[in-house]
């Protein structure tokens, strides 16, 4: 797999009608998803480590968080690529997509127009 940023034309679809479009993903090596799993890991261990400071709550809320830094760790660590520029049309209205996500880990996308809320499905060409 290639690593790095890469920009590629998208076929955006609404039942019959079609468009075209430019995405720019950032694929990681797996030292860089390594990286950002620890980033995401301590940021969740210093809000995990603020709650001890909290009465009561905190019996219940440190061990709820050193479960969700785990669950952060590996679902960040899990994510191979990210969706940094996005460029398309609604070819039912015309209006501009607003992507919902961020992973470009799985294809197609499906969205939904924000102005005429037809369900849009975006395929790499």
């Amino acid at each position: 797999m290639t690593h790095g940023k890469i920009t590629s034309a998208v076929s955006i679809k609404a039942l019959e009608e079609e468009t075209h479009g430019s995405i720019t993903i950032d694929h990681f090596s797996p030292p860089q998803r390594a990286a950002n799993a620890l980033r995401m890991g301590a940021k969740s261990l210093i809000a995990t480590g603020l709650c001890v400071f909290i009465p009561v709550a905190h019996f219940f809320l440190v061990p709820a968080g050193l479960v969700v830094t785990v669950i952060l760790i590996i679902l960040t660590y899990r994510r191979t690529s990210k969706i940094t520029e996005f460029t398309g049309s609604c070819p039912a209205c015309g209006a501009a997509i607003e992507l919902s996500t961020t992973s470009g880990d799985k294809w197609p996308i499906y969205e939904y127009c924000a102005k005429c809320s037809r369900e849009i499905t975006l395929h790499i060409t």
